[in-house]
């Protein structure tokens, strides 16, 4: 299920659902496709292969994480105008919001936290928590996510009063947190960015939504993306301090780790600035490709499942990497096919057609009804205990054991931050007249 659907109606852009449908299938095959599974003296061994200076620049052209906050922001903007011409006010926007994040997050951590505290209890506590927090490292998007979901209503406000005022504070405090990282060489100062750079790029959508780039000229959207990619180009050209500048790749393979998008580097905003000229130079355009009915039913669908997705496709990698080391295992001669990086990506996407959707009805289930009344200050308190939850689990795993701590609180956290968005989005009515 995705939380953060554009609403349907005339307001539908089908160039923001091709956005958002474009940055998760390439999220997906990036993920899935350069690895190469191999026998080593140690055993089997999954590895993403090293993509050489050519691979480094040209990731640039794969990185669609920007484009996806872009597009989060634009629907936040049409969200936020219809709670202003509904008149229903920030707590049904809160618990609302909220309680559709609650089935694919809750369904995911406990699928896995059951497994791996019931491992770290029978005396597997050290593979516990790795295992379980390799599969949780990419809920950084989910930290983030809160986060805009909290800050959206008053950056739209702000948006309509100061435009220029979110960007220039997000892009000069991402740049700050990047020469101070690059300066004294410790990475961690960058995850202050996680909120910096990702709210810029939302603002850029949220701009977007009011006719940035997307009315006016055609030329303005053309300088946005000559202006982006010069930045882009002059940053990663830069060598100065411990660190020697910023990174080349866009996205972390092989042997070059570090990169500019876990913790994210201001570059990322500035292909969110790149990647918004485009729909610019698009917006107006008749794509009769996107009008077709099969290609239209294609993004809803993707659209719909975008969320568990997300949350699944790299369980389905590791199950693929499970599949291909075990048919090698069993029969050597399949050792050649087995260990191809197509084979990785071909079985990983058969997996992910069959587990996510399946998982998403369980999802839809476990997201809980909207009732008449909402409880606004108990929704942000739960939104707000989520967000530090996810923290823990996202940095520590999935493990509740008196030795792990933070998993443990982040698990549970969760479950109660859960909770309380459930009773948040369905207040009772008589809780409501005595308030």
């Amino acid at each position: 299920m995705s939380p953060d659907a554009p609403p349907t109606g005339t307001e539908r852009e089908l160039l923001i659902d091709a956005a958002r449908a474009l940055a998760v299938c390439m999220v997906v095959g990036f993920h899935a496709g350069p690895w190469r599974v191999g026998r080593t003296e140690t055993g089997w061994q999954a590895r993403t292969m090293e993509l050489g200076p050519w691979g480094w620049y040209g990731s640039w052209l794969l990185m669609m994480m920007p484009l996806f906050f872009v597009a989060g922001g634009f629907a936040h903007a049409l969200v936020v105008d219809k709670m202003r011409q509904r008149g229903t006010g920030l707590a049904h926007y809160y618990a609302n919001r909220g309680r559709r994040l609650i089935g694919p997050t809750t369904v995911f951590i406990t699928f896995f936290a059951i497994p791996s505290t019931g491992a770290a209890w029978l005396g597997h506590l050290e593979d516990a928590v790795t295992i379980s927090h390799n599969l949780t490292k990419l809920l950084w998007f989910l930290v983030s996510y809160l986060l805009v979901v909290l800050l959206a209503p008053a950056l739209v406000w702000l948006h309509d009063r100061w435009w220029w005022l979110v960007p220039m504070v997000m892009f000069g405090a991402a740049t700050a947190v990047d020469v101070w990282t690059i300066t004294t060489g410790v990475l961690d100062h960058r995850y202050w960015n996680l909120a910096f750079v990702w709210l810029a790029c939302h603002q850029i959508g949220i701009a977007h939504q009011r006719g940035f780039l997307r009315t006016g000229p055609r030329w303005h959207a053309a300088a946005a993306v000559a202006a982006g990619t010069t930045a882009i180009v002059l940053l990663l050209h830069l060598r100065f301090g411990a660190m020697g500048g910023w990174p080349v790749p866009a996205l972390g393979m092989g042997s070059r780790w570090v990169s500019n998008l876990q913790p994210p580097t201001v570059a990322m905003a500035w292909l969110a600035l790149v990647q918004t000229g485009v729909l610019g130079l698009l917006s107006g355009r008749r794509l009769v490709v996107l009008e077709r009915p099969g290609v239209r039913r294609g993004m809803e669908v993707v659209n719909a499942l975008l969320m568990t997705t997300y949350l699944w496709h790299m369980p389905c990698v590791v199950a693929a990497f499970g599949i291909g080391i075990g048919l090698g295992t069993v029969w050597p001669s399949l050792v050649t096919v087995t260990t191809f990086p197509a084979f990785t990506l071909v079985v990983a996407l058969v997996l992910i057609a069959i587990v996510v959707p399946a998982v998403a009805r369980l999802d839809l289930r476990m997201i809980p009804p909207l009732g008449p009344a909402q409880n606004g200050p108990v929704a942000v308190l739960a939104l707000l205990v989520l967000s530090l939850s996810l923290v823990g689990v996202w940095r520590h795993g999935l493990v509740i054991h008196p030795d792990q701590p933070r998993s443990s609180l982040g698990v549970l956290g969760v479950w109660v931050g859960s909770a309380l968005l459930a009773w948040a989005a369905n207040r009772p009515l008589a809780a409501s007249h005595s308030r």
